[in-house]
């Protein structure tokens, strides 16, 4: 699970802001491209998964971890810009 947040949470987003700074020259779309690319999973995986009844106890770890990630992997992905 670790591997693929580090790689969601900031490899991802920091590729995408890249590639999109050749096609968005407005810095406050860029930047608000970047936010919402570096934002944590939501609930609805969890909520679905729970009305299928299936396991749920690693999608709300990862949800967890997901967003306490986020605190420290946003401003990595803002100083790209």
């Amino acid at each position: 699970m670790y591997p693929f947040l580090l790689l969601r949470m900031i490899a991802l987003p920091i590729v995408i802001v890249l590639i999109m700074k050749c096609f968005i020259k407005d810095p406050l779309m860029l930047g608000t491209l970047a936010v919402l690319i570096s934002l944590p999973g939501g609930n609805m995986p969890l909520i679905l998964s729970q009305e299928m009844g299936l396991e749920c106890g690693e999608l709300s770890r990862g949800i967890i971890l997901s967003t306490i990630i986020c605190i420290f992997t946003i401003p990595v992905v803002m100083l790209v810009l």
